[in-house]
Order: C-alpha cells, then structure tokens, then sequence
C-alpha cells in the first residue's frame, strides 16, 4: 500500500480508512474484517463501520460465510463508478447554475 495511492483515492471522495481498506483489500483479494483492519491500520473498532460505508457506495462486495469475508470490486468497476458519479453530479450542478439567472438570489434548500 503507497502513501500515493491513499492520497490519490483521497482527492477520489474516499476517507482515509475507506481508502486504507481499498489499498488493503486489493493486495489481499479475499478478507476477514480483522485482515483487513491488520494490513490497513483501520482502527478495530471502526472497521466494520468502513466496511458497510463502503458496501453501501458499492467499492467492495461482502461475501457470506463465517466469519464473514470481504473483496474489493476491481479498479475498472471503480474508476467507472466513479467517473459515472461525478459526471452525475457535474451535469446537475452545470443545469442548477444554468437556471440561475442574473440577479436571481440563489436560496440553499434541501432537495
């Protein structure tokens, strides 16, 4: 794991620890929690809260057994996620601006 791939994942949108786990579940391919908090030095008790964070944005799939194991999607998936993610969002703020218009006082709501 490089300190440049931690930092690179960082300016991604990844935590530090999301990304210590990522780095980690690449070289390991297949984990246990407790691998994993052992090869990225995710504090213990918030490696399983990282874990299902990033199960949830879909950076790593859960693998059931007992204990559980846990694997990284590869980097082709990621890097499409995310390049899809941003463009999202990039397209939304572009419309969002768009539709101000000059004068118009921009009022921040919740969508």
């Amino acid at each position: 794991m490089t300190l440049k791939l931690i930092t690179n994942l960082q300016n991604l949108g990844f935590t530090e620890n999301e990304a210590r786990t990522y780095a980690a579940l690449a070289g390991l391919k297949e984990a246990t929690a407790r691998e994993i908090f052992e090869a990225s030095g995710v504090p213990r008790s918030k490696v399983y809260k990282v874990l299902g964070r990033m199960a949830k944005k879909g950076y790593i799939r859960t693998i059931g057994g007992n204990p559980t194991l846990f694997s990284r999607i590869s980097p082709e998936e990621l890097t499409s996620r995310i390049r899809e993610d941003f463009m999202l969002s990039l397209d939304e703020v572009f419309l969002e601006l768009h539709a101000l218009g000059p004068g118009d006082e921009a009022v921040i709501s919740e969508a």
